[in-house]
């Protein structure tokens, strides 16, 4: 049952993206079955469900390893090393070697973030 959520009514009708090919990687049946399920009750309720593919995916994938590894070299590394294992210390610092960022490029990555939200919530 789909419950209906107070306020001014939406345009009809209301569309949904669905998602089931994401950049080439496969999900596993299970999800598939799921989501195509999900798909369908919003279908039958008067929805139109759309497939869309999810955009800058990619770029945003390598945007939170830069950033989480700039997050990691400044403020994680300096306050965990004395606690964590040797494996722990050299999963860490190879992926800030991996994936360097310094402040203008953190700053920098921020921006790009703040873009790419800002397109994301334009499309929901």
């Amino acid at each position: 049952m789909i419950m209906p959520f107070p306020g001014n009514d939406l345009p009809s009708p209301i569309r949904v993206a669905k998602s089931i090919h994401i950049q080439n990687t496969d999900l596993e049946q299970a999800a598939i079955d799921g989501i195509n399920r999900v798909s369908d009750a919003l279908t039958d309720a008067g929805y139109l469900v759309e497939e869309v593919e999810p955009f800058r995916l990619k770029e945003v994938c390598k945007l939170w390893l830069e950033l989480a590894g700039a997050e990691i070299q400044a403020f994680t590394l300096p306050n965990i090393k004395p606690i964590i294992s040797e494996g722990a210390l050299k999963f860490l610092t190879n992926w800030v070697e991996l994936y360097p960022s310094g402040h203008l490029g953190y700053m920098e990555g921020l921006a790009i973030r703040n873009e790419i939200a800002r397109e994301w919530s334009l499309f929901q």
